[in-house]
């Protein structure tokens, strides 16, 4: 019955992966894209926390070995993901929308490039062999994440009438798929969960804190920027990990931590928000 699930979970991560991709290239246009690349400081500092500072924390844990094989190998492929598309819908309130989206878009195409290197530097420096080689890493990322990005952001820039008329029947379809893999994952972690353990529970959560606060450094000086940052880097899109974590035969043992991390980051950043609300009103 396990493996049935893992099988389904691998056949669903193919299918809502390039979708999700897809949809928010289809809902990025040229007036987010200008408004980040207008700031390049920002843009910089953005890319540093995401694809620079957080792998690095990871490579750190691993480098020292003070984690569990399957504890530090979730983190680490969290820790390489790009931002999650439910991170820019926290953002219409307290954050920066349109940064959130040209983010997201530039991100998961960086990701291409980002997530092989650091898969290859981190098997070098750590001694902890994830398993992947160059080849099928550019070819996962440029079907999953690259082409449909570039697809989406082609037709939202040339063909508008043909993205606006796709745009919600193909976010429709990729919020599904998202459901019916979260749905599936849920019934093989939340068991598995219950034998998590406080320590590993409390391990990844503090991670998604301290990934709360490099965005809050990073994504300043103004409050908006830094609570998009926040959001983004606590609230990662794990199916980038669980296609990872396949090419590994790792899913089962990287769901707990890639579930509690998502969970995590939907509990902190609410919370981050409302701290930071607080003391942008002062006394």
């Amino acid at each position: 019955m396990k493996d049935a699930l893992i099988a389904a979970i691998g056949i669903t991560v193919m299918i809502a992966q390039p979708l999700v991709t897809l949809s928010i290239g289809l809902e990025t246009g040229g007036p987010q894209l200008r408004k980040l690349f207008a700031q390049p400081s920002l843009n910089l500092r953005y890319f540093l926390a995401t694809f620079v500072v957080m792998p690095a924390i990871a490579v750190v844990l691993g480098v020292y070995k003070v984690l569990p094989s399957a504890l530090w190998g979730g983190l680490a492929l969290m820790s390489i993901a790009p931002p999650a598309p439910p991170a820019t819908r926290k953002l219409k309130k307290e954050g920066d929308l349109d940064i959130g989206l040209a983010w997201q878009a530039e991100a998961f195409l960086i990701s291409v490039v980002t997530i092989p290197l650091t898969v290859i530097l981190v098997s070098g420096w750590v001694g902890r062999d994830l398993n992947l080689t160059w080849g099928p890493m550019v070819q996962r990322g440029t079907l999953f994440f690259a082409a449909p990005m570039a697809l989406g952001l082609i037709l939202r820039r040339y063909w508008v009438p043909v993205a606006d008329a796709i745009v919600k029947p193909v976010s429709l379809l990729a919020n599904v798929a998202l459901l019916i893999l979260v749905v599936l994952a849920l019934v093989i972690a939340v068991p598995v969960i219950w034998q998590f353990g406080i320590v590993p529970i409390a391990i990844v959560t503090g991670f998604v804190a301290v990934a709360v606060l490099v965005g809050h450094l990073f994504g300043g000086p103004a409050r908006a920027t830094r609570v998009t940052l926040a959001a983004m880097l606590a609230t990662r899109f794990p199916v980038p990990a669980l296609v990872l974590a396949q090419a590994n035969g790792a899913t089962k043992a990287i769901l707990p931590v890639v579930l509690v991390y998502v969970i995590a980051g939907v509990l902190l950043v609410p919370l981050y928000e409302r701290l930071t609300a607080r003391r942008a009103a002062g006394p």
